[in-house]
């Protein structure tokens, strides 16, 4: 059975991908609501499909 590599998405991607604004993420952050999965080797913010799911709730709610 083969592994299923995972996507992970910068905050820009995530922003397009939503319609939402960095500092939106930022707030989301801030508050717990959403924590990124990894920091790249420059120490950004990526996260992952399941991430990109739980912000799709936070912005539906």
């Amino acid at each position: 059975m083969g592994r299923k590599s995972k996507t992970y998405y910068t905050m820009g991607s995530l922003t397009i991908l939503t319609s939402t604004t960095v500092r939106a993420l930022d707030f989301y952050c801030q508050k717990g609501l959403l924590k990124p999965s990894r920091y790249n080797e420059q120490g950004h913010r990526t996260y992952t499909d399941e991430d990109l799911l739980l912000l799709q709730q936070i912005l539906i709610l």
